[in-house]
């Protein structure tokens, strides 16, 4: 991406956010307004870190612009199921995506397996629940809902999800479904948990994203399009809309115009 940057000094240090200075000053052309393009990549395989290459040039602040993305910034939507039980189970959820990638199949032998790699100990999935609080919703709760048998261990446990649609089972174990079915659709919950899953999914989609548009609208980047603003910020135009409509809601931005037209940004 690259960024206005107004220097006062003429020089520049690379600083970190909580552990003290760097050492290495870089002179810059003087006391100025500059604009940088900072690009990051990592250093290999076998090292740790990444390398920087950060490039100044004097220019009038205009707002930022993305030329290229290492994530995508406005992710598909969570469904939730990880937010909805305790650790327990959301560490088994994450297991059989773990299972998947390190074994190649996700079977109950398989994810007896992982268990050891990961020193979850060779009975993991057999051992009794523990009577943890649930966060929202306990799978017992969940089998009851569905005039199933409770399950009275991990492994049991895994039906449950299967039956609810958090997994889905095929000749390689379980897995995570392409598109999984969200549990305020599927399980009846209160008006307030709903809403709870509904927010949470949407924080974890826009909010990295709506920095970005912030950043737009800091440096003047206050009349937009969104095809415009999907150029700048390399984001697909229905995304752009999704995140500023979110943005809005949340009050991070302030929009007046139509998305369908000319609107101009606000913080």
């Amino acid at each position: 991406m690259d960024i206005p940057y107004r220097s006062l000094s003429g020089e520049d240090r690379l600083d970190y956010t909580t552990g003290g200075s760097g050492a290495d000053v870089l002179p810059l052309a003087g006391a100025d307004a500059y604009r940088v393009r900072v690009t990051r990549r990592p250093v290999g395989e076998d090292a740790w870190g990444d390398r920087w290459l950060l490039r100044f040039w004097r220019a009038e602040p205009v707002p930022p612009r993305w030329w290229k993305r290492r994530d995508i910034a406005v992710r598909a939507a969570d469904p939730g199921w990880l937010s909805m039980f305790s650790f327990e189970f959301g560490d088994l959820l994450r297991a059989v995506d773990g299972a998947r990638e390190d074994l190649g199949e996700a079977t109950l032998e398989s994810l007896r397996r992982f268990g050891v790699q990961w020193h979850r100990g060779a009975d993991w999935l057999d051992r009794p629940l523990s009577a943890r609080v649930p966060v929202l919703m306990h799978p017992s709760d969940v089998a009851r809902q569905l005039g199933m048998p409770e399950p009275g261990t991990l492994a049991e446990t895994l039906d449950v999800f299967v039956a609810v649609g958090a997994l889905v089972e095929d000749e390689g174990g379980y897995r995570t479904p392409a598109t999984a079915r969200y549990p305020e659709d599927v399980l009846d919950m209160s008006a307030r948990d709903g809403d709870r899953l509904v927010s949470q999914r949407d924080n974890d989609r826009f909010a990295a994203y709506a920095a970005d548009l912030v950043a737009v609208a800091l440096w003047h980047g206050t009349t937009q399009t969104l095809t415009d603003l999907a150029e700048r910020t390399l984001v697909p135009a229905d995304d752009v809309r999704a995140a500023l409509e979110w943005a809005v809601r949340r009050r991070f931005l302030r929009v007046d115009g139509s998305l369908d037209a000319t609107f101009t940004m606000t913080l």
